[in-house]
């Protein structure tokens, strides 16, 4: 019998549910590397992505489907007590170096780290940001990776320059200095990054209809470019997969029938994943930026569509305006064929489901809220939303 490679994955959250950019970037990368490679995960939590004990007991459980090993989420300190997080700032004003590496100490994660390096011994390390540079001096001596999705060091020196306050400007931009100093120190090294244009993000409660009309405009772009350039990228988790890991339960057995519709015949491309209002920024009415999800793949268009309305429109203060307004927008550069616009109501009912089954899984409230609200709105007015 032939043993796998083993790798040991340090992460500064906890990446279930895939909910939002840094947790859905995450938890695909993990899927990912599951495929070739036995994966051991030490995680921090975070209080805004877990707030509670059995948030993170359903993350655990839901990731140790997925992966070999799943240590205990260790809390970030400073996040818990304010009188660590001054103390943090003042060892990284006192030493010189960065308030990260005082942030993430915590013997919960060190013991944590310990315990998955005798239980899975690794061939390779790998990091999911500069921010868990803290644990090299703990780790075996084998290879290193580490990713990362912005530039730490300009990220902090683009916000210094927002701030009013000369005192914390002045404190931003010498933090800057300090990350800037420690990415150079780390050697030869490769990786990729987003550029993050300037903006906001919009609450879809607040959003205006232009709003709602560009992100549909956005999306359909991308589906042109896609359409252009093919590829073939399988998601990294299909919705018929996640249907199977759902926790029994009346909620699951009426999540489940929607997962596993197949809109496989529809017309493919390539698919952002989640274009919802945490993968955009804007600028007045103008989106300025489009962030990745995480989940790019190849995959139906009107599911991708789908995906996108429901996360801008559920939450909306006026659901059916709303997604007609995304649709529009969408259908003002592509136009859905009539096979697409027959899946409609299914995509989005799909769409919907994925989204309860995460929150199902991570023991998070209504689960169904979403599911409910497009089977609230029919089939009927959501086919005329499409023209």
């Amino acid at each position: 019998m032939t043993t796998r490679p083993r790798v040991l994955f340090l992460s500064q959250c906890l990446p279930y549910p895939p909910d939002s950019g840094v947790t859905s970037r995450t938890f695909h990368i993990l899927c990912e590397l599951q495929l070739e490679f036995d994966v051991a995960l030490v995680p921090y939590f975070r209080v805004n992505h877990q707030p509670d004990r059995a948030a993170r007991d359903a993350a655990c459980e839901a990731l140790r489907r997925v992966l070999t090993y799943v240590a205990d989420p260790a809390p970030i300190p400073g996040e818990h007590r304010r009188v660590r997080r001054v103390w943090d700032h003042l060892r990284s004003l006192a030493t010189g170096r960065p308030y990260t590496e005082y942030q993430y100490d915590s013997g919960t994660f060190a013991a944590g780290l310990q315990a998955a390096i005798r239980a899975c011994p690794p061939d390779l390390v790998h990091l999911d940001s500069l921010d868990m540079y803290r644990w090299l001096p703990d780790l075996p001596s084998v290879p290193v990776a580490c990713t990362h999705h912005d530039i730490d060091s300009e990220l902090l020196r683009l916000r210094a320059q927002h701030l009013r306050s000369p005192l914390l400007r002045g404190y931003m931009t010498l933090q800057a200095g300090r990350v800037a100093r420690l990415e150079r120190e780390g050697g030869h090294a490769g990786g990729s990054c987003y550029a993050l244009g300037s903006g906001e993000p919009v609450d879809p409660a607040k959003a205006t209809t232009p709003q709602f009309l560009e992100i549909g405009r956005l999306l359909a772009r991308l589906h042109q470019i896609g359409e252009a350039h093919p590829a073939s990228v399988p998601p990294a988790l299909s919705c018929a997969e996640l249907a199977a890991r759902l926790p029994p339960g009346a909620e699951a057995e009426r999540l489940q029938p929607a997962l596993r519709v197949d809109l496989s015949s529809l017309p493919s491309g390539a698919a952002h994943g989640s274009l919802g209002p945490r993968q955009a920024l804007y600028i007045g009415d103008r989106c300025s930026a489009v962030l990745p999800s995480g989940e790019a793949h190849s995959g139906p268009l009107v599911l991708d569509l789908a995906r996108a309305a429901c996360a801008w429109a559920m939450p909306a203060a006026e659901q059916l305006p709303a997604l007609r307004a995304v649709l529009s927008g969408y259908q003002a550069l592509r136009r859905l064929d009539p096979e697409e616009r027959d899946a409609l109501y299914p995509a989005l009912r799909r769409a919907a489901a994925r989204e309860g089954a995460y929150l199902l899984a991570a023991g998070r409230p209504d689960p169904l809220a979403a599911l409910s609200a497009i089977e609230a709105l029919g089939e009927k007015e959501l086919r005329a939303a499409a023209g």
